[in-house]
């Protein structure tokens, strides 16, 4: 290590600068220009020629060349000056080809090859990393959902089958093995329904298909006052109407879910399993 730093410590001194501002006027930080006062690290070649140029001195007197008064030499690096410090190693840097350059809001930052391998491996491995993790989430999701259906299926299992058991039971012209058959169906397709409704497969889409509300087209009328009461009584009724219609698609709705349901289930259950094994 050449006493480099003594020669730009003692001649910004004589120009009365700070290191702040010598540093600001290479596009180094204050930290850098302290480093090479210290002995610590030297600067590169670009930074040695734009001190030359604000110290208003030679290559020669930088590097303390002795020479003769006839003999002009040329500003060249030899193999023996080092080019630049890595800002992450400290390694001393004497070929352009060993390091990259980067000028990050106006502050020049340098890093040789390795440190750059480094950063890269260590990107990757962050990233990798973060993949997993919600790779891992994703699983949990998927696992915790399945179960809260099948959980929840038992719900609409004893619900659906509940009512049709005593709806059943009620009822005295149905013989006792048709009543067993309906709840057991009831049982089924209400835990069928349930449970893919919570996994938000098709039979969630068939459901809301029917989850509409009817509504009758506009009424002409003349504006009076028999045809202002003409008007509400036929908005009324148009009112009416449509609930009943909506009532009645909901129901529809809710028979054609079921029966759905109970043939989607094995198929649902057998996607369900394999989407998490497949994440997993």
């Amino acid at each position: 290590m050449k006493d480099y730093g003594a020669k730009i410590a003692e001649r910004r001194a004589a120009r009365k600068m700070t290191q702040a501002e010598l540093g600001a006027m290479l596009n180094v930080t204050s930290q850098a220009v302290s480093k090479w006062e210290n002995g610590l690290s030297e600067p590169d070649m670009d930074s040695i020629r734009k001190l030359c140029e604000i110290f208003e001195i030679t290559f020669d007197e930088f590097f303390g060349v002795e020479t003769k008064p006839d003999e002009k030499t040329e500003p060249t690096a030899t193999s023996a000056v080092v080019l630049a410090y890595c800002d992450i190693c400290d390694k001393p840097l004497y070929n352009p080809k060993e390091y990259q350059v980067t000028i990050v809001d106006g502050v020049q930052h340098t890093t040789c090859l390795d440190c750059l391998r480094q950063k890269e491996e260590l990107s990757r491995q962050m990233h990798e990393q973060q993949m997993a993790q919600q790779r891992k989430q994703m699983h949990q999701d998927e696992v915790d959902k399945f179960k809260k259906g099948l959980l929840w299926g038992i719900l609409g299992a004893v619900v659906l089958g509940g009512l049709l058991l005593i709806g059943g039971l009620e009822s005295a012209e149905d013989p006792l093995a048709t009543v067993i058959a309906m709840s057991a169906m009831g049982l089924y397709g209400g835990y069928a329904m349930i449970s893919q409704f919570i996994w938000g497969n098709s039979v969630w889409r068939v459901f809301t298909f029917f989850l509409r509300s009817f509504k009758l087209p506009g009424v002409i009328f003349a504006l009076s006052i028999d045809g202002l009461i003409f008007l509400i009584v036929v908005k009324l009724l148009g009112a009416v109407l449509s609930a009943i219609i909506s009532v009645l698609l909901f129901f529809v709705g809710f028979f054609v879910t079921w029966f759905y349901a109970m043939i989607a289930f094995p198929f649902g259950l057998i996607r369900q399993i394999r989407f998490i094994k497949q994440i997993y």
